[in-house]
């Protein structure tokens, strides 16, 4: 046996025998990963993999809870993943994730909008509608941080009577409802089998854009919950969040005005998710349909006969 084949079967030990340039570099624009091929077969390939990015902010005691959240939400998601990861597509949409939360985390340690986004809007590296959606999916987490401080005692009061609160501070709630959101949606690559069917998702936004609007029948209703329950997955301690701000909001001002400040946010992001489905100039920002069988990205919906 030499050395590459007992990599292959024990590549827990790769890293201590790296040699040479990587066989494939994926990139993101804040991390990357080296890819380095330990064998390959007619039907199987078995790779090494080393991610390198630069987390945001910092965790000494001093720091604020602000630059805290921002660089618990830059390890996600977690490196652990790609133990269990068979080929490079999950490699590639562990990176996009990964690009994703860092954009998250930056704006986290930011009073408005990261310099650097603003920067690359003006040297064109992005257009207008990314900087947008950017901007409105940061503004929703900030809000969600903003209600929780807002009445932090009674929200871990009625959560902790309701569901427990296995958490050691309110920051740490926030990032596992980020974590769970944003890992939620990268662990689609892991599962044995998984659709992700555009026309769904379009019909998700229309629908929810007609609810905030109070334009929706109770079949729209009811139609709007049954795709959210295939398509979305089940967000617990966001959930679990809202609740008890409903409850509170009835004597609390200003929690009530945090929620509503969610929903705006929600709205505000919906509109752009269907300008982005529906407008033609958009298209290039489209998710399109596909499926993940058994680690491998496919292009469309797949049948399960396939």
């Amino acid at each position: 046996m030499n050395l590459y084949q007992f990599l292959a079967a024990k590549p827990q030990f790769f890293s201590l025998a790296i040699v040479g340039e990587p066989d494939l570099v994926i990139k993101g624009t804040h991390c990357s990963v080296d890819c380095y091929q330990l064998s390959k077969q007619a039907d199987s390939e078995q790779w090494h993999f080393s991610p390198e990015w630069i987390p945001i902010g910092r965790t000494f005691s001093s720091d604020t809870d602000e630059e805290w959240i921002g660089n618990r939400i830059s390890y996600m998601p977690d490196v652990d993943f790609f133990i269990n990861f068979t080929s490079l597509d999950q490699v590639w949409n562990w990176v996009c994730h990964r690009d994703s939360a860092i954009n998250l985390a930056l704006f986290f340690g930011a009073e408005e909008e990261p310099l650097y986004l603003k920067e690359l809007l003006k040297k064109k590296q992005i257009d207008q509608f990314s900087y947008n959606y950017s901007v409105a999916e940061a503004k929703i987490y900030k809000n969600l941080w903003k209600l929780i401080k807002a009445d932090e005692s009674n929200i871990q009061t009625i959560l902790s009577k309701n569901w427990g609160f296995p958490f050691d501070s309110s920051r740490a709630l926030l990032v596992e409802i980020v974590r769970e959101i944003l890992e939620n949606e990268f662990l689609n690559c892991l599962k044995r089998r998984y659709i992700y069917n555009a026309s769904h998702i379009k019909e998700i936004a229309k629908l929810k854009r007609k609810v905030h609007q109070a334009k929706a029948s109770n079949i729209e209703i009811d139609k709007l919950q049954n795709l959210i329950d295939q398509n979305v997955p089940f967000a617990t301690w966001l959930n679990r969040l809202l609740t008890s701000a409903e409850i509170l909001s009835n004597k609390n001002s200003l929690i009530k005005e945090y929620l509503e400040n969610y929903r705006e946010g929600l709205y505000a992001l919906t509109k752009l998710q269907i300008q982005r489905d529906c407008d033609p100039n958009f298209r290039h920002h489209r998710i399109p349909s596909h499926t993940w069988k058994q680690g491998q990205y496919h292009q469309g919906v797949l049948s399960w006969k396939s």
